[in-house]
Protein backbone atom coordinates (compact mmCIF):
# COMPACT_ATOMS: atom_id res chain seq x y z
CA UNK A 1 0.00 0.00 0.00
CA UNK A 2 3.40 2.59 1.02
CA UNK A 3 4.40 1.90 -2.70
CA UNK A 4 1.00 2.31 -4.60
CA UNK A 5 0.52 5.49 -2.11
CA UNK A 6 4.13 7.18 -3.40
CA UNK A 7 3.38 6.14 -7.37
CA UNK A 8 0.23 8.01 -7.06
CA UNK A 9 2.27 10.90 -5.12
CA UNK A 10 4.74 10.95 -8.07
CA UNK A 11 1.75 11.00 -10.73
CA UNK A 12 0.00 13.82 -8.58
CA UNK A 13 3.32 15.64 -8.84
CA UNK A 14 4.12 15.56 -12.74
CA UNK A 15 0.52 16.74 -13.12
CA UNK A 16 0.64 19.34 -10.78
CA UNK A 17 4.11 20.72 -12.52
CA UNK A 18 2.63 20.49 -16.26
CA UNK A 19 -0.89 22.85 -14.98
CA UNK A 20 1.73 25.02 -13.31
CA UNK A 21 4.11 25.12 -16.46
CA UNK A 22 0.90 25.92 -18.62
CA UNK A 23 0.06 28.57 -16.55
CA UNK A 24 3.61 30.50 -16.38
CA UNK A 25 3.79 29.75 -19.99
CA UNK A 26 0.45 32.14 -20.35
CA UNK A 27 2.10 34.73 -17.73
CA UNK A 28 5.02 35.56 -20.46
CA UNK A 29 7.26 33.46 -18.21
CA UNK A 30 8.74 31.23 -20.33
CA UNK A 31 11.81 29.54 -19.09
CA UNK A 32 10.17 28.86 -16.03
CA UNK A 33 7.04 27.53 -17.99
CA UNK A 34 9.89 25.28 -19.39
CA UNK A 35 11.27 23.97 -16.66
CA UNK A 36 8.15 22.92 -14.64
CA UNK A 37 6.84 21.54 -17.98
CA UNK A 38 10.41 18.97 -18.33
CA UNK A 39 9.79 18.51 -14.32
CA UNK A 40 6.42 17.40 -15.23
CA UNK A 41 7.20 14.92 -18.19
CA UNK A 42 9.56 13.37 -16.08
CA UNK A 43 7.47 12.87 -13.34
CA UNK A 44 4.54 11.74 -15.31
CA UNK A 45 6.82 9.13 -17.37
CA UNK A 46 8.36 7.78 -14.26
CA UNK A 47 4.60 7.37 -12.99
CA UNK A 48 3.44 5.43 -16.54
CA UNK A 49 6.25 3.31 -16.77
CA UNK A 50 5.49 2.42 -12.87
CA UNK A 51 2.07 1.49 -13.51
CA UNK A 52 1.47 0.54 -17.23
CA UNK A 53 5.26 -0.78 -18.01
CA UNK A 54 5.91 -2.68 -14.36
CA UNK A 55 9.20 -0.80 -13.75
CA UNK A 56 10.80 -2.28 -10.71
CA UNK A 57 9.87 0.07 -8.50
CA UNK A 58 11.59 0.09 -4.57
CA UNK A 59 9.22 2.40 -1.89
CA UNK A 60 11.44 4.53 0.27
CA UNK A 61 11.48 4.18 3.81
CA UNK A 62 8.36 6.14 5.54
CA UNK A 63 11.20 7.94 7.55
CA UNK A 64 12.92 9.56 4.41
CA UNK A 65 9.17 11.20 3.12
CA UNK A 66 8.41 12.36 6.43
CA UNK A 67 11.93 14.28 6.66
CA UNK A 68 11.39 15.06 3.08
CA UNK A 69 7.22 16.54 4.15
CA UNK A 70 9.02 18.56 7.46
CA UNK A 71 11.68 20.00 4.93
CA UNK A 72 8.76 20.97 2.79
CA UNK A 73 6.76 22.56 5.58
CA UNK A 74 9.38 24.56 7.30
CA UNK A 75 10.79 26.02 3.95
CA UNK A 76 7.07 26.98 2.92
CA UNK A 77 6.84 28.78 6.79
CA UNK A 78 9.69 30.59 6.68
CA UNK A 79 9.10 32.24 3.26
CA UNK A 80 5.88 32.86 4.71
CA UNK A 81 7.45 34.66 7.64
CA UNK A 82 10.02 36.25 5.66
CA UNK A 83 7.19 37.49 3.17
CA UNK A 84 4.90 39.39 6.21
CA UNK A 85 8.16 40.49 7.63
CA UNK A 86 8.83 42.13 4.64
CA UNK A 87 5.46 43.69 3.94
CA UNK A 88 6.11 45.02 7.78
CA UNK A 89 9.07 46.90 7.36
CA UNK A 90 8.14 48.81 3.90
CA UNK A 91 4.72 49.22 5.99
CA UNK A 92 6.23 51.29 8.59
CA UNK A 93 8.93 53.28 6.58
CA UNK A 94 7.99 57.09 6.65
Amino acid sequence: MWADLQVALIGVIGTAALAAAVHHVRGRRLRDGLVLGAGGLWFLFCFTSIVFLDLPFTPAPVEQFVLIALVYLVRHLWRLHKRRRDRQVRTSRP
